[in-house]
């Protein structure tokens, strides 16, 4: 359900700014907004609007099933190709977006009312199918029109019990099942979601938000309350990677869920998946990988997990974690883990016996000695303490460092005895970890240190030193995560030093952890293309595919490309010659050939120690914003779309010039339209989905400009809520439709050359109402007198009508009442039927139009509460 928080405004009135938000953005959400940049502006220099994606709705769907989707993105056009990255999830749509769905009230005022707004969606009706036996997981979308292609959106396949939010009022939305996992949104300011639940017997509850992860780029709140409204727990995503609650809940208790934005945000981009659970929730293990052939210990901490006969106090003061609430308590249980040693699987499946239940765990399998170090004791997989030495590392000899400096001080370590892995707590007292390994020259050593990959909460980081005290390399965050990872070349032979350090604030949690795994790569390569490349028909461009060998691999890489839209062809050899790390395949297209868009698969072939090698690319990708693993932020696919340019100009009259509007009306801006030969055909004219200010209810319509005009007026109604003292602006783009070499009809888009600018001074209309609040007996007739004021630059009369929300249609009825332009008072009677579902709290809105020119409209609203009651013997009946 949906909860508008109040705030002392009116629901369609501005939202006073409350400050920035308060979550810190990851690594990959810092490098998307780079990309989104840089395409930004790409697109402003070549004028043509290339679509984007923003959300589906609902944003899951279930395995063997065919759901209905809303599929929201921006310059849509009706000519688009829809793909996924998937061979046997189907999406079906009939392509024709509907109307820009500008954001609802209540909106913004003060310095947040001089931003931008957020992209302005139109939705297409989509079908998902999604075959039976499906494994749970994101799936990538992506669409391309002759103006190029999009990034990439995502949606999740789930479970079996995926509902919907069914919201009614204020009232929380009654979860009859759990386990169930809702897909809701939330699409205005200030709104919070609530859902309520009972359950028969003492559970522990798991609720976990995923909506960064689907691209929605809010930070989520989870909030829960007993029927008290005490706070049981609660999650703020400051870090921007999604999270979790888990608390009890004694049987019968009544709790409710909530969700929201931390800063109170909203729009309709802002979709989520909750998934509510009632088995108690792992949020780690200790190590974080189990070795296959030896019996080891393994802790497990989680919420709920401990018998009575083990301890729930978790050592090392890690009484928290990041994916919950801070306060919450910690359960640690011990476990002996035998994997056998034939085990050929990456992933080993363990059922731990908890008070509630048996619940599931996959466990990490590695190959390598596992060590464990917690309160500054390494031991290996059999229990057996690694000794500490102190060890004075040489001052680096290439860095001008301060004294200060990790590598400058004599520093304790521990000396592994690599290939291994050590899986360590971090705690919030400790600088760093170091530790050494025997090392030959010209040896290749890969050094990995994960903690998100793994569940944990660090920001990694290392700094690798050579036996002389050199710094080899420092390294910080991989593309799209916040894990690290490094392979160099030995040029000496002795003891190297891999520092180990965290550059995030510590607490003492439970997930504050990360593994370190020291391993001598195989001779091998990995390819990396771009995620899309738009070629012009009967032109050329660039496909680069880059390499990344690993462990001495120097040797030459044949490459195989699949999948080329038809027309669109390469030249020139299909190899990366050896010692390179790069190749620029020429692409081709075809002046001849349908302008379509294709999904592209790149594969390189070598041979390597007498055998074939044969290594897909993949593209970093876009919609994901919260990643747990850098495979978990790449594609391996590359979409490459065939273009067209655009045949028109759109020239916005007096470019420079600052209009003053009434506010209330609507201003009408004049447009030369110019085609260049020899296209001769209509242009329609839209509003542009990103726009350089905030909307706050600006909105305008399509217009059509004939064959044979080239002149027009684009209508800019300006609500009167918008303050005096800011100019606002309004992009617009057109639209013409083109037959491609094949006679395809493709829909070319061109940006207008210049804002649409103006300034507001006062209303022409102005509504008022004598009782903004009244207590009505559902069943009964109210009347509601209105009062109208206005300017002497307006005579013309006045309609005043209600707009009754969507939920109680046909409920709430009201005959408009047109008032002539001389008349200033009148009477609007509102109509309701005995039904219970219009008990409780309801905002409507009156609205008062008049038109100028017989149809642009002059618009004045004021907005008023009802409390209706329903008669008992009517609720009784029902």
């Amino acid at each position: 359900m949906k909860q508008i928080c109040r705030f002392p405004v009116l629901p369609n009135e501005p939202v006073p700014d409350t400050g920035p938000p308060t979550r810190f953005l990851n690594s990959l959400s810092r490098m998307l907004h780079v990309v989104v940049l840089v395409l930004f502006l790409t697109d402003a220099a070549n004028a043509q609007k290339v679509p984007a994606l923003g959300y589906i709705y609902p944003p899951a769907v279930s395995p063997g099933s065919a759901t209905e989707v809303r599929a929201g993105g921006f310059d849509l056009t009706s000519d688009m190709q829809w793909m996924l990255h998937d061979d046997v999830i189907t999406l079906d749509t009939n392509g024709i977006p509907g109307p820009m769905i500008d954001p609802p009230g209540p909106y913004w005022t003060g310095p947040r009312a001089a931003g931008p707004s957020l992209p302005i969606p139109r939705e297409v009706t989509a079908r998902i199918v999604v075959p039976p036996g499906t494994p749970e997981g994101l799936v990538r979308w992506q669409v391309a029109n002759a103006n190029g292609a999009s990034g990439c959106g995502v949606f999740y396949v789930g479970g079996q019990n995926e509902i919907m939010e069914s919201r009614s009022l204020d009232l929380p939305q009654v979860l009859t099942q759990v386990p169930v996992a809702v897909s809701g949104r939330i699409a205005r300011l200030t709104e919070v979601d609530r859902y309520e639940f009972q359950l028969p017997n003492d559970s522990w509850v798991t609720a976990e938000l995923m909506a960064r992860r689907l691209g929605a780029d809010f930070a989520g709140v989870i909030e829960a309350q007993d029927s008290h409204g005490k706070l049981l727990a609660d999650y703020v995503d400051t870090r921007g990677t999604d999270g979790r609650i888990s608390f009890p809940v004694p049987a019968g208790e009544i709790c409710t869920l909530s969700v929201r934005d931390a800063d109170f945000r909203g729009d309709r981009s802002y979709v989520y998946r909750l998934a509510v659970t009632t088995l108690p929730q792992i949020i780690s293990t200790f190590p974080a990988s189990v070795t296959k052939g030896v019996a080891q210990e393994v802790t497990f901490f989680g919420h709920g997990i401990a018998e009575k006969t083990e301890s729930s106090e978790v050592t090392g003061g890690r009484s928290g974690s990041a994916l919950n609430g801070s306060w919450t308590r910690i359960d640690s249980v011990q476990r002996i883990i035998s994997v056998p040693a034939e085990f050929s699987g990456t992933v080993f499946p363990f059922s731990l016996g908890t008070p509630a239940g048996v619940v599931s765990v996959s466990l990490r399998v590695s190959s390598l000695p596992e060590l464990s170090l917690a309160d500054h004791i390494l031991k290996d997989a059999e229990g057996k303490v690694v000794p500490e030495v102190a060890d004075a590392i040489p001052a680096a000899k290439d860095s001008a460092t301060s004294a200060a400096s990790p590598n400058t001080l004599a520093q304790k370590s521990w000396t592994l005895a690599a290939p291994v892995a050590v899986t360590a707590f971090m705690p919030s007292e400790v600088e760093e970890h170091r530790f050494q390994w025997p090392v030959e020259k010209d040896q290749f050593w890969k050094l990995d240190a994960q903690s998100r990959a793994i569940g944990g909460s660090l920001d990694m980081a290392m700094m690798i030193l050579s036996p002389s005290g050199q710094t080899i390399a420092d390294i910080d965050d991989i593309g799209g995560t916040t894990d690290a990872t490094h392979e160099f070349r030995a040029t000496e032979t002795g003891l190297f030093t891999i520092v180990v350090r965290c550059i995030t604030t510590r607490s003492g949690r439970a997930d504050e952890m990360y593994r370190l795994q020291l391993i001598r790569p195989v001779p091998s390569f990995s390819l990396t293309a771009p995620q899309l490349v738009n070629i012009l028909s009967g032109g050329k461009a660039e496909l680069p595919v880059q390499v990344m060998r690993s462990g001495g691999f120097d040797g030459e890489i044949a490459l195989e490309i699949a999948g080329l839209p038809e027309g669109v062809s390469i030249d020139g050899a299909q190899a990366i010659p050896a010692g390179a790390a790069e190749v620029k395949l020429s692409l081709n297209a075809s002046a001849e050939a349908a302008v379509i868009a294709a999904m592209v698969k790149i594969s390189g072939q070598a041979r390597i120690a007498d055998q074939e090698v044969s290594q897909t690319a993949t593209a970093v990708a876009n919609g994901n914003l919260a990643p747990r693993s850098p495979e978990e932020a790449r594609t391996a696919r590359t979409l490459v779309a065939m273009t067209m340019p655009a045949p028109i100009d759109v020239l916005i009259l007096d470019r420079d010039a600052q209009h003053d509007v009434p506010r209330g009306t609507t201003f009408l801006a004049e447009v030369e339209i110019v085609r260049k030969v020899p296209f001769t055909g209509p242009v329609r004219l839209e509003t542009s989905a990103n726009q350089q200010r905030y909307r706050a209810g600006i909105r305008s319509a399509f217009v059509t400009v004939p064959s044979g005009e080239t002149k027009t007026q684009f209508p800019c109604f300006m609500p009167e809520w918008l303050a005096t003292d800011l100019t606002q602006r309004m992009l617009i783009h057109g639209i013409a439709e083109v037959p491609d070499p094949k006679g395809n009809l493709r829909q070319l888009t061109k940006a207008g050359n210049a804002r649409i600018t103006m300034i507001m001074e006062g209303a022409l209309l102005k509504l008022s109402v004598e009782k903004s609040d009244f207590v009505v007996q559902a069943g009964e007739s109210v009347e509601i007198p209105f009062r109208l004021q206005r300017s002497p630059k307006l005579p013309l009369s006045t309609t005043v009508q209600i707009e009754v929300p969507e939920e109680v249609n046909g409920l709430l009825t009201a005959t408009p009442v047109t008032l002539t332009a001389d008349q200033t008072q009148g009477v609007l009677q509102l109509n309701s039927k005995r039904d219970e579902r219009l008990s409780g709290s309801w905002r409507l809105r009156l609205s008062a139009q008049s038109l100028q020119q017989d149809r642009w409209p002059v618009i004045s609203v004021a907005e008023i509460d009802f409390e209706f009651t329903v008669p008992q013997q009517s609720a009784a009946a029902k």
